[in-house]
């Protein structure tokens, strides 16, 4: 399962590249940042549940319980596979000290100016998602689960 957080850091670092972010956003504060705002956005909640399905792993595991428990609440959700093994903990990485309220201000409030500082949460998972869905990525998580 070690090599699973490779995988996620490769498909990040596509994504804050195409978001022109370089370094400044880590996956740990997407992370962290989905788990403060799931749980009064359900469009944000239903885009996590989809990246930890493209990337095989149990509802909540990456984005937390409210991610877990509205997946199995949801009627049209596909059910949990207990065969999928459980993911190694992404490594910590202590996320800047203003840096997830700011994304939850931009995506609360919409305001131009903090979202240019930091794209909307919705943006970042997008672009994640985006990452996780290409072939290489796809094709590397059916070689590390086989």
């Amino acid at each position: 399962q070690l090599g699973l957080t490779p995988l996620m850091n490769r498909a990040w670092s596509e994504a804050a590249t195409a978001l022109g972010l370089g370094q400044s956003w880590q996956l740990q504060q997407v992370f962290d940042a989905v788990k403060e705002q799931a749980s009064t956005d359900t469009a944000l909640c239903d885009q996590a549940r989809e990246v930890e399905r493209l990337l095989q792993v149990e509802p909540g595991k990456l984005f937390g319980k409210v991610v877990a428990d509205s997946s199995s609440a949801s009627a049209g959700a596909a059910p949990a596979q207990a065969s999928v093994p459980a993911v190694a903990a992404v490594p910590a990485v202590a996320p800047a000290a203003s840096a997830v309220p700011a994304v939850a201000a931009a995506v609360s409030a919409g305001a131009a100016t903090e979202a240019a500082a930091s794209p909307p949460l919705k943006t970042l998972l997008e672009e994640f998602q985006r990452a996780c869905s290409r072939p290489v990525i796809q094709e590397a998580l059916v070689k590390l689960r086989a």
